[in-house]
């Protein structure tokens, strides 16, 4: 495989991981078009096995808004569909293959726009799961149908639904085209390739998602606005990282300890400046959450200016007295 088609195929998968990450769907219908050109016998198994950490990811993310008992009816009709997929894969040659996906990308789209709106029952689950294990097993694209049964339910729903079903009907797939024979380690390995990339794709998204949080949400935002000083914290942070990382790859030891405590100091800066003057961001400031003024003044002239000066001295004393009586060894600093 050449360098350009591995990093056409990356950027595929990680714009598809994105896709998939913010709206449920949508990994497949990019990604398996760009295969199906590029390298077509990599279908449909590396596409199922490159789905299965981003549906589990997005099932997990989701999973209070799962739709159990649709998501049962279409794993059934999903089992039964796999049947199918496989006869298309022993039956049909490579190019009608490539016509079937092509058609299905095109017809996805068109029923997305012009599907009228209705209430699932269990027959269209049912419906929906055999077209799904028939064309994901086939070609690797499973989408369109549970997107179109669920394109009517709040977006959370369609996420958890869709993610749920992939996800166990990628195991089903895999499986039964495993002990049919036209699942190899080969395209295992091969799609193993280019889970960094599918990382990257997810990583984008949380970035994405954590920006508008910060943007619409969370006063936080307003704060670093105002006081543009606070910047000086990441940014001695990063310094910190970036030493840390030189001094690693040239096996510095005087510098990781130092680079580390500073990144420390740094990201704990970040935080209670950020939210200074509250102990609870928004809730509960630091005089409020502070003890009463009779039992802070305790603690000063009690523990600070008798105890704290004791606790120094006998520190003091204790490495004087066996300053000297402990020498190094081999293999101890």
């Amino acid at each position: 495989m050449s360098l350009a088609v591995i990093l056409f195929i990356a950027a595929a998968v990680t714009i598809a991981a994105l896709v998939q990450s913010a709206v449920g769907v949508g990994f497949a219908l990019i990604v398996a078009p760009v295969l199906a050109f590029l390298r077509p016998e990599l279908l449909p198994t590396a596409l199922l096995v490159l789905m299965l950490p981003l549906n589990l990811f997005v099932a997990w993310s989701e999973r209070h808004a799962l739709d159990r008992t649709g998501a049962a009816w279409i794993t059934l009709g999903r089992t039964v569909g796999t049947f199918g997929g496989l006869w298309v894969l022993a039956t049909w040659p490579p190019h009608a293959l490539n016509l079937l996906i092509g058609g299905g990308t095109i017809l996805a789209a068109l029923a997305s726009i012009i599907a009228p709106e209705f209430k699932p029952d269990h027959k269209a689950f049912v419906t929906a799961g055999v077209i799904t294990g028939i064309t994901e097993t086939a070609t690797g694209i499973g989408g369109p149908p549970l997107a179109l049964t669920y394109q009517h339910h709040s977006p959370q729903v369609l996420r958890a639904t869709v993610a749920f079903c992939f996800l166990l009907g990628g195991l089903i797939s895999l499986a039964f085209l495993t002990a049919a024979g036209r699942a190899d380690l080969g395209q295992v390995a091969t799609a193993a390739m280019f889970m960094p990339p599918l990382a990257l794709g997810v990583l984008l998204f949380l970035i994405v998602v954590f920006i508008h949080a910060l943007v619409e949400a969370l006063p936080i935002m307003h704060r670093w606005i105002d006081r543009p000083y606070l910047f000086i914290f990441p940014a001695i942070g990063a310094i910190a990282a970036l030493v840390l990382a030189a001094s690693i790859l040239h096996h510095n030891d005087r510098w990781p300890f130092f680079a580390a405590s500073i990144i420390f100091v740094t990201a704990f800066g970040t935080l209670a400046f950020s939210f200074w003057p509250y102990m609870i961001p928004f809730v509960i400031t630091v005089d409020e959450a502070a003890a009463p003024y009779s039992s802070l003044a305790f603690m000063f002239w009690g523990e600070g200016i008798l105890v704290f000066p004791l606790m120094l001295f006998y520190t003091f004393v204790s490495y004087r007295v066996f300053r000297g009586k402990v020498e190094a060894t081999t293999g101890h600093y």
